[in-house]
């Protein structure tokens, strides 16, 4: 694992370290990672500690197999001196990033009816033959491991280093069932495997890693109905909404009144993601709108509310109002989505500065893309909106979903120029 591990204290001043938190063994990620860092907090006003470092241990306690809820708790254990080890990427050279030659063997099979696909170019003042485009819907964009701008080295074993276009076609075309390549291309290296053993190479893509023991996230609603006074308030607290100060996130419930409506009742809890009441939806109102819905409504005697229900392992502090974690909103139906279009510029190095984990074919916690690293001072980074946990939905308007990871790597490395993500942000779980 390329990367420094440091280990630091902190005399803990503040009950709040002022950071969050994504990751777990029960999401993609695996590790626990520091999403945000809050300015004029513990953490930000020491410095050490730098959004998408991995914590790997706190006060001892090691977090680097464990879910996301364990990982919170250790972290919220009250301590007079805290003290985190830390993983965060080795950076040898931020001005020069250095580059290596990857070798691939690709084996495609002939299919009837439908193209190779591979468009073959030579390059002024460089030998070889190189891969121009991949035409779409092809057998070599199907398969997904070609990419532009690999170098051709052989076809069925004929040497191709110092071939030319005609040559590489010829070759090509004399195959009648199945055409091997080898090709190569400059690759600069990864931002180090932060969240530990997760990329999946090609070479492996389509295997399942569902870790034994480790659960699946999962929303659960739940329709309550409510009898009180007309003239009795619901008794209860809630937080979140469009433009709320951590983001676009559903209205849930922050505080309930022991002895109010709702908490009489009991159906109700802190973490509860409310939907709709009496059939009016309060899903994607900012926060004022949403409270005026429940002001509205809190005249009936008869209240019916649709909701999902909080996670039961999250954490509850008796001194401050509930705020669901990280996971929770992972498991957020997608009529609770707010996406976000984030369009960046391809660097020199054809990067969009940032690394992948999950998709369709990974089960380990969400089967779904999400962002496992930004790479300091690439495009991602400078645009300042992309952050570790992000999950993304779909890249220049083409869906991800039941995409796999592999496929996923190709799609992203065949953009060209400006490219549009189409994103989901959750807030991390705050300490």
């Amino acid at each position: 694992m390329d990367g420094v591990i440091t280990t630091i204290e902190l005399d803990r001043t503040e009950d709040e370290l002022g950071f969050s938190i994504v990751g777990g063994n029960d999401t993609p990620l695996v590790g626990i990672v520091v999403q945000e860092v809050f300015p004029g907090g513990l953490i930000d006003t020491d410095g050490r500690v730098l959004q998408g470092d991995q914590i790997l241990e706190v006060n001892g306690e090691d977090l680097r197999d464990v879910t996301h809820s364990q990982g919170r708790a250790a972290l919220s254990r009250m301590s007079s001196v805290v003290r985190l080890t830390i993983l965060r990427e080795k950076v040898e050279d931020k001005s020069l990033p250095s580059e290596r030659e990857e070798v691939t063997k690709v084996s495609l099979a002939r299919v009837y009816g439908v193209p190779l696909g591979i468009k073959i170019v030579g390059k002024k003042n460089e030998p070889g033959v190189y891969i121009l485009d991949l035409i779409e819907d092809s057998v070599a964009f199907r398969d997904g491991r070609l990419c532009p701008d690999d170098r051709i080295l052989e076809i069925n074993h004929q040497d191709m280093r110092d071939g030319t276009p005609e040559a590489a076609a010829h070759a090509i075309k004399s195959s009648k069932e199945k055409v091997n390549f080898v090709v190569s291309r400059m690759v600069r290296p990864t931002t180090p495997d932060l969240i530990k053993c997760m990329a999946q190479e090609f070479s492996t893509f389509g295997m399942s890693n569902q870790k034994a023991g480790v659960p699946q996230l999962r929303s659960r609603e739940k329709f309550i109905t409510i009898n009180k006074e007309s003239s009795e308030s619901l008794g209860i607290s809630v937080s979140g909404g469009l433009n709320s100060g951590v983001g676009d996130i559903p209205l849930y419930v922050s505080d309930i009144q022991p002895n109010g409506a709702v908490g009489r009742d009991g159906q109700l809890q802190h973490g509860d993601v409310l939907i709709s009441i009496n059939s009016t939806s309060l899903v994607k109102l900012t926060h004022a709108e949403a409270v005026g819905v429940l002001k509205a409504c809190a005249g009936f005697q008869t209240i019916s509310m649709k909701c999902i229900a909080a996670q039961g392992h999250e954490l509850m502090d008796a001194n401050r109002s509930f705020t669901p974690s990280w996971v929770t909103w992972l498991t957020m139906p997608r009529y609770c989505h707010v996406p976000l279009d984030i369009t960046l510029e391809k660097g020199s190095n054809c990067s969009l500065g940032f690394s992948i984990v999950g998709g369709a074919d990974y089960c380990h916690g969400y089967p779904a893309i999400f962002v496992k690293s930004v790479v300091p001072y690439g495009p991602a980074e400078q645009d300042g909106r992309l952050r570790c946990g992000d999950q993304i939905l779909a890249v220049n308007g083409q869906a991800l979903q039941d995409m796999t990871h592999a496929v996923t790597v190709a799609l992203l490395k065949r953009t060209k120029g400006r490219v549009t993500l189409t994103v989901v942000h959750w807030p991390g779980s705050m300490h």
